[in-house]
């Protein structure tokens, strides 16, 4: 028979048969199924079927086989010949060296697995199609696995076929292999994924004489002397993905030379080189809603995947329709050619159509390129096009990508006959690609730069809210400390109230700021302002109150939840962040007769919340990140000469400290902010002005108040990768304001109180404050 000739290549490799062990017979498992005297169907019910040669043998039409249950174990599984066809359902295949054979003849599969240790998954054969032939080497999978661990997953074709897969799997070392045929160069596979996943690399191999001649009919193209017949064989392989197929590319691990012929254990000698292993070959590829996914490096090697194989460099051969992905691995090496560097390539030998999206892991040093080459050498070359093709065929996703542990923006740049770019470099040109001149596409993974001399990078959008980050939550942090010490200045009287009413006292009050942080420092030197909005909601009791001679006291504890969200400027694609802070303060009071009192506050509290950007939203979330404060304010009131006018100046001292764990971010960096502190020194006071009390007890006072304000801190760092970026200090201000004090319901006092803080300096902050108390 045909494919014992051409498979086993021996005389029926029945020596072979002790090392595949593929027999597991029981009792009840039958023989070879084939053909029967009248050739009506044959119907097989759970059964099991074990041959040494063929187990299932559908030859010559209109033989049908329909399999429901069992398994099904033989050197070749299942064969389909001569118009015969086999329908098989929930079966569990085992074949030593062909799962499916075709050879004018229909296979469908339907909730099964198929496994192979070496050899074929699908072999096509040369068929013999007489007079109203059948014409039909179809292979057809739904829900089905077919699995080979050391060999080939789809042998051909040596005739015209076809793989039809829905909600399938196919997983072998070597994917495809186009296996030249003596005399027959003009067959072609294609293969239909829907909703399936295909993993391995694909081969294709034709006579040398059918190369030598397609090579010479290419450089006649290529000179313009397209008037001469082409006769390039048709032999192709082309590949349609649908549906949320995926084609994973790997590297194979035992794929021989041409003299192995996959009968007996491995031999280790005949295995290709790295780069034979890691090349891919196809003809056409057509892809809808799909994904091509190169899988990490082996052995240190990246792997090209070549699409327009065996075709003249005329037509559309990779065709993009619909949300399409590109996976690809790279070391950075932009000091190198394109043909020296360690990427994962596709090259296209044929025009583009549609638009692909692009996805990239790199890694090593970003080190930059002497500036003197020009932009169509710099960065590594991912995709190179002989053919027609636009900017926007490939697009990184998210419109950028960065290096590993390093937040520096890179963009992909073509460069090609009709982009705005400018031509490719012909230095640049890779095997493979328009080998006479620069009219080719290379899409380029390069870095952004701020400015025309290339020389300030680019950072990612979310770097701008990690620089800011720190500043925005000291502020919040010192917004907290002057509300708290306002509130124990507003509420000195409570001592003597606690003593006579015998009774704690609560209070409840909200407040929040309004600011403009400004930077020292441009954006070409990663200096980033911001617009800051915080609102808290605080509630707190009095716990107890001691009165000595001349000196009384008391003491308490408060409870703040804020909302903290700022948004950096001077940054493109930037997001507001927002954190939800939670703090516990203890407080203390202690006021002497003559007017002079000390407010002290300790606080510790934690706050949470998400990093973002415009373009992917959330890159990464802050959790567990912690603060502490502590302050102390020293005060005394002075009675003028003039009615219910009193002067009282303050000084106050505060330090509050963040606590960061590292944070990772999407986009593949490492964020650590560390532990940075701030103090804060306060110098001023206010004039408070006592209305008459009214006749019931009710008061009412109003106050203007005017304060100096200086923060300085460590000089704190933002670490990335090997790199230390810079945030400001808050700086020095002046403040104003005014605000009230009003007793009109028994037992219940209420406070307001507004003010404006202008910085004095290029940096610093500028805002309203606003707040108000519930006694």
């Amino acid at each position: 028979m045909r494919k014992k000739g051409l498979l086993l290549c021996t005389m029926s490799g029945v020596l072979f048969y002790s090392y595949y062990n593929i027999s597991y017979a029981h009792s009840d498992t039958r023989g070879r199924i084939s053909v029967n005297a009248n050739r009506q169907p044959i119907v097989l019910n759970n059964v099991n079927i074990y041959d040494k040669e063929i187990a299932i043998d559908a030859d010559r039409y209109p033989l049908t086989i329909t399999m429901r249950g069992g398994s099904v174990s033989g050197f070749y599984a299942l064969s389909a010949t001569n118009g015969g066809s086999i329908s098989a359902t929930n079966i569990h295949a085992k074949a030593g060296h062909v799962g499916l054979l075709a050879s004018d003849g229909r296979i469908s599969l339907k909730d099964s697995f198929v496994t192979i240790k070496r050899g074929f998954g699908i072999a096509f054969q040369p068929q013999t199609i007489p007079h109203g032939g059948y014409n039909t080497n179809v292979v057809t999978f739904l829900n089905t696995k077919l699995f080979v661990e050391s060999g080939i997953g789809i042998l051909g074709p040596f005739a015209d076929s076809a793989v039809i897969l829905q909600n399938s799997k196919i997983r072998a070392d070597v994917l495809v292999k186009n296996k030249a045929h003596p005399g027959n160069n003009n067959a072609t596979l294609i293969l239909n994924a829907n909703h399936s996943t295909l993993e391995g690399g694909t081969r294709f191999l034709q006579e040398e004489a059918a190369s030598q001649q397609e090579t010479a009919n290419v450089i006649q193209y290529r000179n313009n002397q397209s008037s001469i017949p082409l006769t390039i064989p048709q032999r192709k392989i082309i590949f349609n993905l649908n549906q949320g197929s995926k084609w994973i590319l790997r590297a194979s691990k035992t794929e021989t030379d041409k003299r192995d012929h996959m009968l007996g254990p491995l031999r280790t000698n005949l295995i290709l080189d790295i780069a034979q292993r890691s090349h891919s070959d196809i003809s056409v590829l057509n892809i809808n809603n799909s994904s091509i996914i190169f899988e990490s490096p082996t052995e240190g090697h990246y792997q090209t995947l070549y699409v327009g194989a065996g075709t003249d460099g005329r037509e559309a051969v990779y065709n993009a329709k619909g949300h399409v992905n590109l996976y690809l691995n790279a070391q950075w090496s932009d000091d190198k050619r394109a043909d020296q560097q360690k990427i994962d390539r596709l090259l296209i030998f044929g025009h583009v159509t549609g638009s692909t999206t692009v996805h990239t892991n790199v890694y090593g040093d970003s080190t930059d390129v002497a500036a003197f080459r020009s932009w169509n050498e710099r960065g590594i070359s991912l995709i190179q096009v002989s053919g027609n093709a636009k900017e926007n065929s490939f697009e990184l996703a998210n419109g950028y990508t960065t290096i590993h542990d390093l937040p520096y923006k890179y963009v992909l740049n073509a460069y090609g006959p009709t982009s705005r770019n400018g031509l490719a470099n012909i230095n640049q040109r890779l095997s493979g690609v328009n080998p006479y001149n620069n009219a080719f596409w290379d899409f380029r993974l390069q870095n952004q730069y701020l400015d025309s001399s290339a020389k300030i990078r680019a950072l990612v959008p979310q770097m701008a809210n990690y620089l800011v980050m720190p500043s925005a939550l000291f502020v919040a942090g010192f917004t907290d400390i002057e509300n708290q010490n306002a509130l124990l200045t507003n509420i000195r009287p409570m001592p003597w109230e606690m003593k006579n009413n015998k009774k704690l006292f609560f209070f409840i009050s909200s407040y929040g700021n309004k600011v403009t942080l400004s930077s020292n420092r441009t954006a070409l030197e990663y200096g980033y302002g911001a617009d800051i909005g915080y609102a808290a909601l605080q509630t707190g009791v009095a716990l107890a109150a001691l009165e000595g001679q001349n000196i009384s006291s008391y003491f308490g504890l408060l409870g703040t939840y804020g909302k903290l969200s700022f948004t950096p400027k001077n940054m493109a694609d930037v997001k507001k962040t927002t954190f939800d802070k939670w703090l516990f303060t203890a407080y203390s009071s202690i006021q002497h007769d003559g007017g002079v009192y000390v407010n002290i506050f300790l606080s510790y509290g934690f706050f949470r919340g998400n990093i973002s950007n415009a373009i992917i939203g959330q890159t990464a979330r802050v959790d567990d990140a912690k603060t502490w404060s502590a302050s102390a304010t020293l005060g005394k009131q002075f009675v003028t000469s003039f009615e219910g006018l009193v002067f009282e100046p303050q000084t106050q001292i505060a330090y509050q400290q963040l606590i960061f764990r590292t944070i990772q971010d999407a986009d593949k960096f490492k964020v650590d902010i560390g532990s940075p502190y701030q103090w804060s020194a306060r110098m001023g006071g206010r004039v408070v002005k006592n209305v008459n009390q009214f006749e019931d007890g009710r008061t009412l006072s109003f106050y203007g108040k005017l304060n100096l304000i200086s923060v300085f801190g460590d000089g704190g760092t933002v670490q990335v990768g090997k790199n230390s970026f810079y945030f400001d200090s808050i700086g020095s201000a002046i403040e104003g304001g005014i605000g009230f004090n009003a007793h009109f319901v028994q037992n219940i006092t209420f406070h307001g109180d507004i003010s404006y803080q202008q910085k004095l300096q290029k940096s610093g902050l500028s805002g309203a404050i606003f707040s108000g108390t519930l006694r």
